[in-house]
């Protein structure tokens, strides 16, 4: 007795939608600031950013701090200033176009580190981007910067 196997073939449209989140205002667990002076943009090739990062909590410091920084469209972690932030903090990788930051620990007195961004990519109308800290073990515990090139229009 012979089989026969009949195929057939669905197709499954997919779609993406991506958006831009506001940065949340209010009261911030973490004070963060960043900083891009203007002398650091280059005919957009490359820039660099400062942040300085302090605990605000009801502890005395937070125990491990992750720093979520969206690149911006078209940019990368220069390798130099990756193997510096190795230096400097628990763990640091780029996955995707996230920049991620491991800190430990992180109290009031202020934490920085600079970052330096090569173009991959030339893209117009660059937007800004979010960073987003919070503490690795209370994810309620948290806070918000935007981070704008500094040869854009702010």
């Amino acid at each position: 007795m012979e089989q026969t196997k009949l195929h057939s073939s669905f197709s499954h449209p997919t779609s993406t939608v991506r958006y831009n989140a506001p940065v949340l205002e209010g009261n911030s667990t973490f004070s963060i600031s960043i900083t891009s002076p203007s002398s650091s943009c280059v005919n957009g090739f490359a820039y660099s950013f400062s942040i300085n990062l302090s605990y605000h909590g009801n502890k005395n410091q937070s125990n491990q701090v992750i720093v979520d920084i969206k690149l911006l469209s078209g940019y990368t972690v220069d390798y130099q200033s990756l193997a510096k932030l190795h230096d400097d903090v628990l763990k640091a990788e780029q996955i995707n176009n996230h920049l991620i930051v491991y800190i430990e620990p992180v109290s009031r007195d202020p934490v920085s580190m600079s970052v330096t961004l090569d173009i991959s990519e030339r893209v117009q109308d660059l937007q800004p981007q979010y960073v987003h800290v919070y503490d690795y073990y209370d994810r309620d515990e948290s806070g918000f910067a935007v981070l704008w090139h500094p040869c854009s229009v702010q």
